[in-house]
């Protein structure tokens, strides 16, 4: 039985906040033993933590376990074997995953290929001769219309490995229009996500998931996105999860090449060459010492940085309060491409 399954019901309950409880808990009697006073001290609010613990007291782990089974659906908490090794290196790793699918995740060291959902035709070839170009590799995406699906489409097309990392639950296909894909994956490779069947999402959901994509992966490949898209915040987090980023250059102007030009402005590897690609990704260890951007922060920036307490964090609501929801929402994605902040689970805001 997970020791940890009953944590991945409270995103705030993230592992940072783990590894405090860890230090007064065993792995094994850590969800049975916090207390009240403990989660005070974790800085939760007390409607959260009677809210944490009344669930707590109801929550039979073996009993869920069985439903999960009854839906084909696996849970791996931090300590299974087949947790992946590669994702545990990442700054949050999630504490549980939930899994439906064939392929085995243990020794998991994949390559990520992201992109925008709207590519073009370009885009779209491009991504299915760099998989090809990957071969023996297990391939890692998000499953989300555009570069995602062609990249899965590609891996089962020339019989690699795909895993899917959703911002949704298992438990269900998304996007709707996915739903072949989705039940090929599921035979074939693997369909992941840290959300718990039937758990609530946010649009937030889709963008920190984008760690986990990652973390599965030891190289990242960034094929087309705007400087906004979900694509550069993969390629962004890659740099700072220390793997190799591949961005496919594009033309001057072109609003789709924006994120893979600035990417490779800031240290990515162009991809230019298949036949080199090849040689790199052949198996050997990749070289990870590419240097790491450095920003200042523009007015609005400064603004918002300013309400984030610099040990903690601060909800989203809360910046509501003072600032525009359209601005806030801008700012903060701009903020975190440029690494100045990330947003975790529960719409908590934290400085980097």
């Amino acid at each position: 039985m997970s020791p940890l399954l009953g944590f991945s019901f409270f995103s705030d309950l993230d592992f940072a906040r783990l590894q405090i409880l860890l230090k007064k808990y065993s792995p094994e009697q850590v969800w049975t033993s916090f207390t009240a006073q403990d989660l005070q001290q974790l800085r939760l609010k007390p409607p959260r933590s009677e809210e944490i613990l009344r669930f707590r007291d109801t929550f039979a782990p073996a009993t869920y376990q069985d439903r999960l089974r009854l839906k084909n659906i696996t849970a791996l908490d931090y300590y299974a074997p087949e947790y992946p090794a590669l994702l545990k290196e990442i700054y949050d790793p999630p504490l549980v995953l939930y899994k439906k699918g064939a392929l085995g995740l243990a020794g998991c060291s994949g390559l990520a290929v992201v992109g925008t959902r709207h590519p073009d035709s370009y885009g779209r070839q491009a991504t299915a001769d760099i998989v090809r170009a990957l071969g023996r590799n297990t391939i890692v995406s998000g499953m989300a219309l555009g570069i995602d699906t062609a990249a899965h489409q590609a891996a089962l097309e020339t019989s690699l490995p795909t895993i899917a990392v959703l911002g949704t639950p298992v438990d269900n296909c998304y996007p709707a229009d996915n739903q072949e894909l989705y039940e090929r994956i599921i035979k074939e490779g693997a369909i992941l996500s840290e959300y718990p069947p039937g758990a609530p999402y946010t649009r937030w959901s889709f963008p920190r998931r984008n760690r986990i994509i990652t973390g599965l992966s030891r190289a990242v490949f960034v094929i087309e996105g705007r400087l906004t898209s979900g694509a550069l915040i993969s390629g962004k987090i890659a740099l700072e999860q220390n793997r190799e980023v591949y961005a496919l250059p594009g033309q001057l102007g072109n609003p789709l090449a924006e994120g893979p030009n600035w990417l490779i402005a800031q240290g990515a590897r162009p991809i230019y060459d298949l036949n080199q690609l090849c040689l790199e990704l052949g198996g050997s260890q990749l070289s990870l010492d590419f240097p790491r951007p450095v920003y200042t922060l523009t007015a609005q920036e400064d603004q918002i940085y300013a309400r984030i307490p610099a040990d903690g964090t601060i909800a989203m609501d809360t910046l509501l309060e003072n600032f525009e929801f359209g601005h806030l929402s801008k700012t903060l994605l701009q903020m975190e491409i440029k690494g100045l902040i990330s947003i975790l689970p529960g719409k908590q805001v934290i400085r980097i």
